[in-house]
């Protein structure tokens, strides 16, 4: 199940995740960059219920490039991704955080642009 763009997927007592930086719209470089963000399951009784969050350039679903992943000890992570340079145009940047207190996964995703930023559409001219 992923997330509108640009939202996370989180409801009252649900495992939760979002991501801090980059933004939607931003222009990423290639190679590495950091993502950060927080992501905890408040149904959890100790710790924060999250025992794994992966990162990935265009849902996984459909076949998106694993970008890194992180066991956070914090509700905050921090990974280190290295975006390849044939990555270059808009992408989907997604997160996936998975509870280890229900199994269950929030997702949140956001546009993004790898290494060039979209081409604006010309003005029609009037002649």
């Amino acid at each position: 199940m992923a997330a509108a763009p640009g939202t996370a997927m989180a409801t009252q007592g649900a495992t939760f995740v979002q991501l801090a930086n980059p933004s939607a719209g931003d222009l990423l470089p290639t190679g590495d960059i950091i993502i950060t963000g927080s992501a905890y399951d408040p149904t959890a009784t100790s710790g924060i219920g999250i025992d794994r969050v992966e990162l990935f350039l265009d849902p996984r679903e459909n076949g998106g490039l694993f970008l890194g992943s992180v066991d956070p000890t914090d509700k905050i992570f921090k990974i280190t991704a290295a975006v390849p340079s044939s990555a270059n145009g808009g992408h989907t940047l997604t997160v996936y955080a998975h509870s280890s207190v229900t199994g269950q996964e929030a997702v949140q995703q956001i546009p993004v642009f790898v290494n060039e930023a979209p081409t604006p559409t010309p003005r029609p001219t009037s002649n």
